[in-house]
């Protein structure tokens, strides 16, 4: 089978980790997407498959649409 090698370098990929509120969490990462990408699509990383879609209905409910995909 042939091997592929390639750099983990993903010079069109942006990682960000930023500080949070946890009371504020949905309302702080809604508005970041507003305000720095709103026509663009990425991931919010959650610690487990209930926070992915409890987060993903409270962003959903700001106008930012969101899908929660848990693996």
């Amino acid at each position: 089978a042939p091997t592929f090698r390639l750099s983990v370098e993903r010079p069109e990929l942006i990682y960000e980790v930023r500080p949070k509120d946890n009371a504020k969490v949905s309302n702080q990462i809604s508005d970041w997407i507003d305000q720095n990408y709103p026509s663009s699509s990425g991931i919010v990383y959650c610690f487990s498959c209930k926070d992915a879609e409890e987060l993903a209905d409270q962003i959903n409910s700001k106008g930012v649409s969101a899908l929660p995909y848990h693996a």
